[in-house]
């Protein structure tokens, strides 16, 4: 046998064949596809675009007035249901362009969400994974890029990593799993039952977020329904015979009165006698005036 036959038949497959033809990696990419992701600069309470953004030290964000009163209310981290103090916070400083969008402030690179993004836990500076890790941690430079300000290996926090999305997978964080939606003091809301009136809804630009609160409310609605019918009274089909049965008017007056309608009075039985009489008399009268004609 040639050469091209001993190479078709060779007792393996390369990985471009086990990708394209045998299902390799697919099912991760299907697996990954079954979620909306949280976008990096949005709080993960309100899911609204964050103004005072701080971090907690796995990298999760939050606005600063929305997680120092749930922190007050429930002393928990709202993702991972762990403990978490306020002293374990730091803020987040966000370097953006001329456009106004979030960036590297080395690098120059727009912060997207496929972006690996970190933050110096000393500073708050935030930068791109690819400018820590070339001038930083192989030189073993351990000063922020901008201030030159030391920080340690353990100072290091990734705010997103686009080979771990599940950490922002919105519908897996503790807060929305036990229902422990955070309402802020501030908001002041219309309908208790509906979760947009308990987000603050006036920052929001974001498509992502506009879903997030749509699978929300859709949930809730959900739950609403089930109550109700739990609740409701039965339908006026099923009232008992009594209740549906109603005596017939006998009177003409009844039944104009019921129906709205004004019959005119009958006439009384003396005017009728009478004009029987008249007429009767006007008869007898015409008769005895033809009579002599006849003779």
């Amino acid at each position: 046998m040639g050469g091209k036959g001993r190479k078709s038949n060779k007792m393996f497959i390369t990985a471009k064949e086990w990708s394209a033809e045998w299902g390799g990696a697919k099912p991760v990419a299907e697996e990954n596809s079954l979620f909306t992701r949280l976008r990096f600069d949005c709080c993960s309470l309100s899911f609204q675009p964050m103004k005072d953004p701080v971090a907690a030290p796995d990298g999760t964000c939050f606005e600063r007035s929305n997680i120092l009163e749930y922190l007050d209310q429930h002393g928990t981290h709202p993702r991972t249901g762990e403990p978490l103090r306020i002293s374990d916070l730091f803020a987040l400083k966000f370097h953006c362009n001329t456009s106004g969008d979030p960036h590297c402030p080395v690098t120059f690179k727009v912060f997207t969400e496929h972006s690996h993004i970190v933050a110096i836990r000393t500073t708050g500076n935030v930068f791109s994974f690819d400018a820590v890790n070339e001038m930083n941690v192989k030189f073993k430079n351990w000063k922020d890029l901008l201030d030159d300000t030391p920080f340690t290996k353990k100072d290091i926090v990734t705010i997103q990593d686009p080979h771990n999305i599940h950490k922002q997978n919105y519908s897996e964080f503790h807060h929305v799993k036990s229902d422990q939606l955070f309402v802020p003091s501030s908001s002041v809301a219309e309908d208790e039952d509906s979760v947009e009136s308990k987000i603050n809804l006036g920052g929001v630009h974001a498509s992502a977020t506009k879903r997030i609160l749509e699978e929300l409310n859709a949930k809730q609605a959900a739950k609403t329904r089930s109550s109700q019918l739990r609740e409701e009274p039965p339908p006026e089909c099923f009232s008992t015979p009594e209740e549906a049965e109603e005596p017939a008017p006998s009177a003409p007056e009844e039944v104009a009165a019921a129906a709205d309608v004004s019959v005119p009075n009958a006439p009384e039985p003396q005017k009728a006698q009478q004009s029987s009489s008249s007429s009767s008399s006007s008869s007898v009268g015409l008769s005895t005036r033809m009579a002599p004609g006849k003779s």
